[in-house]
């Protein structure tokens, strides 16, 4: 009996996201982080992002819909994230989304939390766990405490699952569990089918990211990204998603800025196409994806008839 197909795969957020890759600087060194240290040694020009961030504003200014920003990196928390999106003063900006190692103190993520609120701007933190540099429980028990403090609803914690961090895996989760915080484990992106293909990407957030359609009819709001590239039915290889024949909203629903160059994903297209943040425009229809396979990287839906994306 032939497995059923996805036929759609469909992002809940109904905001624009915009995804500013500030730096490739960190501050720490993980075994599996698929970023090289040489380039971790680069920290941008704080002045530079400033002057960019000109740039950033004008461009949620001309989005058709609310913005999220999403800023990553590197680690992107060791530069004063209040004084650069004071930069960005546009009112179609309704959420910052953050991705960090949490390294910084406790105090730096509240003040930052309400100075956001001050601005009706909401704020999503994803804490990635590296259990080479933190206690899990202590690092829980931090995260715990700024959640406390701001009364966010969107902070979770995220791990990396392998070989060599998978013991650590209940023991975090138990914490997390504990002390009513979301969490989801990922599995190391070098790893391969066999292992990824094991039940241990596990996800608990009261926020549903997608929801899947399947061709007969039925739909499923549980998957997270990455138990999608897992799901065993012929329609995942090396962990990325078959796309063919797919449209996709990259563009549309999803920008993606390196420093200061836009395009309109960062996964698939490639950087020759990349334009200067003043010259890019966001797309206004979905495209049909030029690729086989993706790892399904940013916020973007799917579907094999252009008619069923309704973003």
């Amino acid at each position: 009996m032939q497995e059923k197909q996805i036929i759609a795969i469909h992002n809940n957020d109904s905001l624009l996201t915009i995804k500013w890759r500030l730096t490739t600087w960190c501050n720490y060194c993980c075994s599996y982080c698929i970023q090289s240290w040489g380039e971790k040694e680069k920290k941008t020009d704080f002045s530079h992002l400033l002057d960019t961030a000109k740039e950033v504003n004008r461009l949620i200014e001309s989005a058709p819909r609310p913005v999220k920003l999403y800023l990553l990196g590197g680690e992107v928390t060791w530069y004063d994230l209040e004084k650069l999106v004071s930069e960005i003063p546009s009112k179609n900006l309704a959420k910052i989304a953050i991705t960090t190692n949490f390294s910084n103190s406790s105090d730096y993520y509240i003040s930052f939390a309400k100075y956001l609120r001050s601005r009706e701007v909401a704020l999503g933190l994803c804490c990635s766990l590296h259990r080479e540099y933190v206690n899990p429980g202590e690092y829980v028990k931090k995260v715990a405490a700024v959640k406390n403090a701001t009364g966010l609803d969107t902070i979770k914690v995220e791990f990396v699952v392998s070989p060599q961090t998978e013991a650590f895996a209940d023991e975090i989760r138990r914490v997390c569990e504990e002390e009513n915080v979301d969490y989801r484990f990922d599995y190391d992106k070098f790893q391969d089918d066999a292992y990824r293909s094991q039940e241990k990407n596990i996800v608990k957030t009261v926020h549903s990211r997608y929801t899947i359609t399947f061709d007969d009819g039925s739909r499923d709001t549980t998957l997270s990204q990455n138990q999608l590239l897992n799901y065993g039915n012929g329609q995942t290889k090396d962990s990325k998603f078959n796309t063919e024949g797919f449209y996709c909203t990259r563009g549309m629903s999803y920008v993606y800025i390196n420093v200061d160059m836009a395009s309109d994903h960062n996964i698939c297209m490639p950087k020759e196409s990349y334009l200067p943040i003043s010259e890019y425009k966001i797309k206004t229809e979905p495209q049909l994806c030029h690729k086989k396979y993706c790892s399904l990287c940013g916020d973007i839906s799917l579907a094999r008839c252009k008619e069923d994306i309704d973003f």
